[in-house]
């Protein structure tokens, strides 16, 4: 795997980082129980080694960035439990989910 790959892969953490460096308080939701979407889940350990991602997610938590695992939008809140919750702004990264081939 090539490094603009990495990079690519890394561009929801990349966004989390810009809105936090603008002051902005940032919650990270996620369904399963590790973080890292296809980094975590659909790359192979020998191409990238889990603790990269960890890494990675660690220094995001470092920043200030909050994250939340086993939450599903529409199972475990809404739209609506978000504003009420004093969400302001919502920004949704569905992933690459199950191939259906």
């Amino acid at each position: 795997m090539g490094n603009s790959q990495i990079r690519t892969s890394f561009l929801i953490s990349s966004f989390v980082e810009e809105l936090k460096s603008l002051g902005l308080e940032v919650t990270v939701f996620e369904q399963k129980e590790k973080f890292g979407g296809l980094l975590t889940y659909g790359i192979p350990n020998y191409r990238l080694p889990y603790h990269i991602v960890e890494k990675k997610i660690e220094n995001l938590k470092a920043l200030g960035i909050e994250f939340k695992n086993k939450t599903c939008f529409g199972k475990s809140f809404s739209f609506e439990d978000l504003k009420k919750s004093g969400f302001s702004a919502i920004f949704v990264a569905i992933g690459a989910g199950k191939s259906k081939y």
